[in-house]
């Protein structure tokens, strides 16, 4: 999707000078010029001159490698996070088992 930065609002009260709009090819000197995603609701038909492109769509750049944490790292604090998540459960049942078994005694 094209999108473009309002360079110079010419002669018109539409466009907001530094916005960002985005941009609908009309004609090879002419844009669709929306506030939406959306050909459709675009606010008038502008010239070319008026906007600077805006590359979005390139990707950004990689992380430096040393921000990456060590896959070994994350497996290893998922078992232990999943050894806790088992632990818990167990000794919740062993809890329960013997509150039962003293509700049981007392009668």
């Amino acid at each position: 999707m094209l999108q473009g930065i309002c360079v110079d609002t010419g002669i018109t009260m539409v466009l907001e000078k530094g916005k960002k709009y985005f941009l609908f090819s009309n004609s090879p000197d002419h844009y669709y010029v929306s506030k939406l995603p959306k050909a459709s609701a675009h606010q008038g038909c502008f010239h070319k001159s008026l906007f600077q492109i805006v590359q979005e769509d390139e990707w950004p750049p990689e992380p430096p490698v040393d921000s990456i944490p060590a896959l070994e790292n994350l497996c290893s604090q998922a078992r232990l996070e999943e050894t806790r998540i088992c632990f818990y459960s167990v000794r919740d049942v062993l809890f329960e088992a013997i509150e039962n078994t003293r509700v049981c005694l007392s009668r």
